[in-house]
């Protein structure tokens, strides 16, 4: 006797080629991209910067500052997080004078 919907010779047969919740390496890196995207525009409409899209829903998930995304970085102990936030508040800005001194044209 054939299943019900007539595609297998068996009821049992037809419940061994059902997969339930079982992708594909493709659905599942798929789904990995789609997440990174949507995370790395939250991130950059919440103004931070972070280096690539690849990793951005991770960088998201764990990172609590600006510098853990931009440099890639998450610091799980919170004393050092701490430290790392403090050194780059006090840190001068970066400067964006020309090399080479003052006759370089």
């Amino acid at each position: 006797m054939s299943c019900p919907r007539g595609c297998c010779e068996s009821q049992a047969a037809h419940y061994r080629g059902i997969r339930l919740g079982v992708t594909s390496p493709k659905m599942q890196r798929d789904r990995g991209e789609a997440r990174d995207m949507d995370a790395y525009a939250r991130l950059r409409k919440n103004g931070v910067q972070p280096k690539s899209i690849t990793g951005s829903a991770e960088l998201e998930r764990g990172a609590s500052t600006t510098h853990e995304v931009e440099h890639r970085n998450i610091i799980t102990d919170p004393a050092l997080r701490r430290k790392v936030t403090t050194m780059f508040e006090q840190a001068a800005p970066p400067s964006i004078a020309p090399l080479g001194g003052s006759d370089a044209a």
